[in-house]
């Protein structure tokens, strides 16, 4: 891959992406301009540059690499940042949270992607504490609403070098240093807390692992956006311990952590969930929407890209359904990017990362996606590279709301 050297950290000012408008009876359309440029796989038994070489209790290595849930580009050179999220087992092991350097070189005759670990840090508290994904210590933090446990999924640079990373079991918005530790926390309005560990216990607030799943940080770096992976419990039915409904929230914060604004964004069912958000201009921002299937049983995996510009506010309503807040104008959606479509048929389970990358020598840019493989031995981890053609003219579609269809689990 030959990279445009002249590209400056701020080019994602760049508001010309494709995309093709989603049609009723064509959701798969996908535009001809995008072009898969390379993947990269790599084993579920690769181990990262933390030194560990211990066992963590179910028997797997502390140093294992994977579970990749956000990923971002270092805005020099091939150089990316990658979010492990909370270990392997889910939640049952005293993994410490972390983030990998790394390198990611394309070939665009071979269109592979080299792939090389620069180095590991893991992140602990102001006070040196490890911080784990372990969901005993996150029990105990519901309880002294201490900060010990995280379950890392979203990935940005600040524009002083620091890393704000939303995570699901506050859920939390921190900001971490590139020692690891976490500096501050933006306030977490109640609305969004996680107020019980066990589905369907709470009646308000974050459905547990259906919290902050992406965060977004605009090129002027003047407005941030964190995404929720579902409806909040208010916003929904819990049916059978398990929440069903479409209408899930952005919520928007100024540089400095304030909150500003949040918006309804509708999911195309209740059978998919929200994985990723990243920005293209200070409005519109990429969306990854994605089931739990995978293989012959993938059935959505697609980007969207959704326009906050006429959405409306709704940060004074608590309760989406009473309310009806949902017949409110949600933000408009257009489908950019299915990665089922025959000529990429990439169909693992978790597409989970997503960061733009160094434009390429003629101009297009490059957006960089990342799946996460569950820490799975079994399972490789996987990268893929497409590029992206300037077409001015953006079509918009606004879906309807259907909050009475049964949901189904996407994480395990």
């Amino acid at each position: 891959m030959v990279w445009n050297s002249a590209a400056k950290f701020g080019f994602v000012s760049f508001i010309g992406l494709l995309a093709v408008t989603l049609c009723e009876n064509d959701a798969s359309a996908a535009s001809p301009n995008i072009e898969l440029i390379g993947t990269a796989t790599i084993s579920g038994t690769a181990v990262d540059a933390t030194g560990e070489t211990a066992a963590l209790v179910d028997g797997s290595p502390a140093n294992r690499m994977g579970g990749w849930s956000g990923m971002e580009w270092s805005g020099q050179g091939n150089r990316f940042f990658l979010l492990a999220d909370r270990g392997a087992g889910d939640g049952l092991v005293d993994y410490q949270c972390r983030y990998h350097e790394v390198e990611l070189e394309c070939d665009e005759k071979t269109r592979q992607i080299q792939f090389r670990t620069i180095s590991t840090q893991t992140i602990a508290g102001a006070d040196g504490c490890p911080i784990v994904g372990s969901l005993t210590a996150h029990a105990s933090d519901l309880v002294k609403h201490a900060c010990t446990a995280m379950d890392p999924e979203g990935l940005r640079i600040l524009a002083n070098g620091d890393f704000l990373i939303c995570e699901e079991y506050g859920p939390r918005l921190a900001v971490v240093g590139r020692d690891g530790l976490v500096r501050r926390e933006f306030v977490t309005a109640d609305t969004f807390r996680l107020l019980s560990d066990k589905p369907g216990e709470a009646t308000h607030g974050a459905f547990p692992n259906r919290a902050w799943e992406g965060v977004a940080i605009t090129p002027s770096g003047n407005r941030i956006v964190a995404a929720l992976q579902g409806p909040l419990i208010q916003d929904a039915e819990v049916v059978n311990g398990w929440l069903t409904g479409q209408d899930c929230r952005f919520a928007a914060y100024d540089q400095t952590g304030k909150p500003t604004e949040q918006w309804i964004y509708r999911l195309d069912s209740s059978n998919v969930g929200l994985s990723e958000i990243l920005a293209v201009d200070e409005e519109r921002f990429l969306v990854i929407e994605r089931d739990g299937g995978h293989g012959d049983d993938a059935k959505i995996k697609r980007v969207y890209l959704a326009d906050v510009g006429e959405a409306a506010d709704v940060s004074d309503t608590d309760d989406l359904i009473t309310t009806k807040a949902c017949e409110r104008q949600a933000i408009t959606k257009t489908l950019f990017l299915d990665f089922l479509d025959p000529r990429f048929s990439i169909r693992d389970e978790k597409p989970e990362g997503m960061c733009w990358g160094e434009p390429l020598e003629d101009g297009r840019r490059t957006l960089w996606v990342c799946w996460d493989n569950d820490f799975e031995p079994t399972r490789n981890s996987l990268i893929a590279c497409f590029a992206i053609s300037d077409v001015p003219s953006l079509g918009k579609v606004s879906l309807q709301s259907d909050v009475r269809t049964q949901s189904s689990k996407l994480d395990r």
